[in-house]
């Protein structure tokens, strides 16, 4: 199975379907994600909400072309840090199947979650 089948398969057994097919819970998980890698990189508190403002102050984009970009941007950062990020994905997801119920309690603990608890 390839990978993204496998995350899908981890998402839906921890989250439930739900939860895990809820574009907006994804889409808070995905900047919580987003900002705590570049925090991990000492990109100042400062100029991510900057970063915010400079964005949200451009039109909006289209999804399918968005997703390309965060596809590229993300794997030119790994490599520009020196790490391989479809190695690292692996390492994460074995991991996270030892970690289910830590993972669905902190869950329950997010500041912003969809309403779908």
């Amino acid at each position: 199975m390839k990978l993204p089948d496998r995350i899908w398969a981890w998402g839906n057994h921890c989250f439930g379907a739900i939860i895990n097919a809820n574009i907006q819970e994804r889409s808070f998980r995905f900047l919580e994600e987003s900002i705590e890698l570049v925090q991990a990189l000492d990109i100042p508190k400062e100029d991510v909400l900057r970063m915010v403002d400079y964005v949200y102050g451009r039109p909006v984009g289209q999804p399918d072309q968005e997703f390309g970009g965060v596809g590229i941007t993300l794997q030119l950062l790994a490599k520009a840090t020196g790490r391989d990020l479809n190695e690292l994905t692996e390492e994460e997801l074995i991991s996270a199947w030892t970690r289910v119920e830590q993972i669905r309690q902190k869950q329950l603990t997010k500041p912003v979650r969809a309403n779908v608890y």
